[in-house]
């Protein structure tokens, strides 16, 4: 199950969505994530409620659904602070990462577009639309660029 979280999660950090396959200390590759229970193992970890009972636990344990990919740093603060980071809002984090990553996986033949990148001069202020946000943007409606290669070229 666990590499089932890792490919869903595209080998990211869903919480801060930082690379977990390199570590950029010293630039080499590197399994670093950790898989992190959204309702935990047992009813007494964090997040854990009367309602939460050990069968529900266990049976929960390995459900994809109930299970995230995060970096150690943002595991330990979603432990730490179990009251502030409540199930359900964990549950649709997690849903809005998987999305996004299925979102941008995806190359839809219908959705192509042109993109345009808009620059101007405003007095002395060069104003410019980079292209990882124009990329970011498309995405986020379905839309992949269309046989040109976006750059930042000026």
């Amino acid at each position: 199950m666990k590499i089932l979280v890792w490919i869903h999660a595209a080998a990211h950090c869903e919480l801060c969505e930082t690379n977990l396959t390199h570590d950029f200390r010293i630039g080499t590759p590197m399994k670093w994530g950790e898989v992190a229970h959204i309702l935990p193992a047992s009813p007494k970890g964090p997040r854990g409620n009367t309602g939460h009972s050990e069968e529900e636990a266990q049976t929960r344990t390995n459900d994809s659904e109930n299970l995230m990919l995060l970096c150690p740093e943002c595991h330990n603060r979603i432990d730490r602070d179990g009251d502030n980071y409540p199930k359900d809002d964990l549950s649709g984090l997690h849903s809005s990462c998987l999305t996004r990553i299925r979102l941008a996986a995806s190359t839809p033949r219908e959705e192509r577009a042109i993109p345009v990148i808009v620059q101007g001069q405003h007095h002395q202020t060069l104003v410019a639309i980079p292209a990882q946000p124009l990329l970011t943007a498309m995405s986020a409606e379905g839309l992949t660029a269309q046989g040109h290669p976006i750059t930042g070229k000026r």
